[in-house]
Formats: structure tokens, C-alpha cells, sequence
């Protein structure tokens, strides 16, 4: 699980309150169970999706997540999702939503 103060030091060098959309999600959460598999970083609490709307934004999370050793990023219009990865997951990515 991404320990909290992981998250703290990203929203400690962002300066701003950070906002979770979604964290853990149960196997059996209808996003996880529609992908077919249960080694996803939501399903293990690796990961986090922070709402944001601006490019400014995104790239400041992207940017302090990546220093802060958040190697899985994906790029959606309205959040960033931050993870640690998992069994099964290559270790470094980023993906558009």
C-alpha cells in the first residue's frame, strides 16, 4: 500500500490540498471487476488518482510524482492517477486515459 507519508510529501512539496478521487477499490468495485484480473494497483492500495483539471496542474503532480518515486502515471482529463506498480506490472509507465 502507498504508505501516507508518501502522498503527505507530494502534497508537502505541491503546496496545495490534494484531492483523492479513488484509492483501494475492492476486487469485486464494478471499474475493477469489468477488467477482468485482480493485480491492479487499485485493488492493492498502490496507487492513488489526484483531481485535477489545468495542464499546469497535471504537470506539477506529474513532476513531484515522479521525483517522490511514483513510476506508473496515468493521464486522464480530470485526475492523475500516481501508483507504486505491483506483481505483474512493468515498473515504469505512462498511459493516457
Amino acid at each position: 500500500m502507498i504508505p501516507m507519508s508518501k502522498l503527505q510529501m507530494l502534497r508537502n512539496v505541491y503546496g496545495k490540498p490534494l484531492k483523492i478521487s479513488s484509492g483501494y477499490r475492492h476486487p469485486t468495485h464494478p471499474v475493477e471487476a469489468a477488467k477482468g484480473h485482480s493485480n491492479g494497483e487499485h485493488t492493492t492500495g498502490n496507487c492513488a488518482d489526484i483531481v485535477c483539471t489545468s495542464g499546469s496542474e497535471r504537470f506539477a503532480i506529474i513532476e513531484i510524482a515522479l521525483e517522490q518515486g511514483f513510476h506508473r502515471i496515468g493521464i486522464a482529463k480530470n485526475f492523475v492517477h500516481i501508483g507504486l506498480g505491483g506483481p505483474g506490472l512493468p515498473p515504469s509507465v505512462i498511459w493516457l486515459y
